[in-house]
């Protein structure tokens, strides 16, 4: 019996990485994708080197979707930017908008189409952030991408019900983990270790359930999500807000 295929974007570092590792694991067949090369060696994983920013991004990852056929797709790759909106580059600011928007619009659309030729069950899961949930200063242009990956997920995930519901979309919306993200995203790791940061393998085990009950911005972890749900929109957005940028400046 063949093994189920997964494709994951992002597979050489953090959440991706983590994740192609839980589904080999578990018996998946599993196609990495990331510009840089891997050092995973398992007999079922597979590498490819893809660059998700380039122009042609589309027409590669539609030929290597179309290979696989797979039964689920995660696209975790993505990069932040923590500093004032006004303080970044034109090029920081570029290579976000190609990864965050440019690369999820382009993997969306090759799912969505396929979706409509190939009448078999198929995922894709998004990953978004709670910064796509809410105003991010500090992280603004990062948050409006988000905000467009889960709007984007709802908006398919509503069109694929009715014109192809063999196929699902579904969104991942993690609070702040303990990844290379920070430092992915040109700053240095703190000096002291922060309370509330998420640990990879809790948002690794929130995505395969996901995937077994499919939802729209689940929030990772019980308490990040009753926070947010319930004690959030109590604080002063004023006072809450100028915390998020301060903390976002900030060692």
């Amino acid at each position: 019996m063949k093994p189920k295929q997964a494709l994951i974007t992002g597979s050489t570092h953090g959440i991706g990485r983590a994740t192609a590792e839980a589904l080999l694991a578990q018996g998946w067949a599993v196609t990495g994708i990331d510009r840089e090369a891997s050092d995973l060696r398992h007999p079922n994983y597979h590498h490819t080197e893809l660059d998700l920013c380039s122009p042609e991004v589309g027409e590669a990852f539609a030929r290597v979707y179309r290979a696989l056929l797979p039964e689920l797709t995660i696209h975790s790759a993505g990069v932040g930017i923590m500093q004032a909106f006004w303080a970044s580059s034109h090029d920081a600011d570029q290579r976000l908008l190609a990864l965050n928007v440019g690369a999820t619009y382009a993997i969306t659309k090759v799912f969505a189409a396929e979706a409509m030729n190939r009448q078999t069950p198929q995922h894709l899961i998004l990953l978004s952030s709670l910064a796509g949930l809410s105003a991010t200063p500090g992280m603004a242009l990062y948050a409006a991408s988000k905000h467009f990956v889960s709007g984007l997920a709802k908006s398919v995930h509503a069109e694929l019900a009715v014109d192809a519901p063999w196929a699902r979309v579904s969104s991942l919306a993690p609070p702040p983990v303990r990844t290379q993200f920070r430092q992915h995203s040109g700053r240095l790791a703190r000096s002291k270790r922060i309370r509330g940061v998420l640990e990879v393998n809790v948002v690794v085990r929130e995505l395969l359930m996901l995937h077994r009950r499919p939802q729209l911005d689940r929030i990772p972890g019980r308490l990040h999500r009753w926070v947010f749900t319930y004690l959030r929109p109590l604080i002063p957005s004023r006072l809450l807000l100028r915390r998020v940028y301060l903390s976002a400046k900030s060692d």
